[in-house]
């Protein structure tokens, strides 16, 4: 998305949580049946999360790619919570949260602070892998990974860290924007320049 499309798109999220990694909800009204947020892109009716998730990424999404929702939330906007995946992962990511519609809710997918101080201890020893993980705390592989490479499970201050990336990743995004805009700007001033001179050369 270009910078303009970007503002328009901002006014359907809500980022008002003071957590970086809760949940950006697209507004209601601006929903399809599932839950999904619904943003008008291109002339045609887009998946906010997906458009987020290309915008994360730098590059469009494949058709054969979907949109993973690691919060399970589907109205959620948050690029921290998207990622790019298959049906399979889509499959282990309700699993893990208890909403398989197959029915498989298992109880120890509910992780707790405690369990992930410890997977993440015993995995930094190397003498467990993520798969073995994974089998003994009831969730996907990807779970794991995300959780010991500190992508899901913040503690206080990796929040604020990764907020003070967001504000920079913002103010670089801004400062480009600016020099976009300003080469636009001179590149006005220059057209009405040579409007002016070839004006100048006419008699009325």
């Amino acid at each position: 998305m270009d910078w303009r499309t970007l503002i328009r798109f901002e006014q359907y999220a809500d980022r008002s949580a003071a957590s970086t990694n809760a949940c950006h909800p697209w507004r209601e009204d601006r929903r399809n049946k599932a839950g999904y947020g619904m943003f008008s892109h291109g002339g045609n009716n887009r998946y906010a999360a997906r458009l987020m998730l290309a915008t994360k990424l730098g590059r469009a999404l494949r058709d054969d790619e979907q949109t993973r929702h690691t919060c399970n939330n589907p109205p959620c906007v948050n690029w921290r919570h998207l990622l790019p995946g298959d049906g399979a992962d889509q499959h282990g990511d309700r699993r893990d949260a208890g909403t398989d519609p197959s029915g498989e809710k298992n109880g120890r997918a509910k992780l707790t602070w405690p369990a992930v101080h410890s997977i993440r201890a015993r995995y930094l020893t190397g003498e467990v892998t993520q798969d073995e993980l994974a089998r003994e705390h009831g969730v996907s592989q990807v779970a794991i990974s995300q959780i010991v490479q500190h992508k899901t499970w913040l503690t206080g201050l990796e929040e604020f860290q990764a907020a003070a990336e967001e504000a920079t990743s913002g103010l670089v995004r801004a400062q480009a924007e600016a020099r976009e805009a300003t080469t636009d700007l001179m590149r006005g001033v220059e057209a009405a320049r040579q409007a002016t001179r070839q004006l100048s050369q006419h008699d009325f």
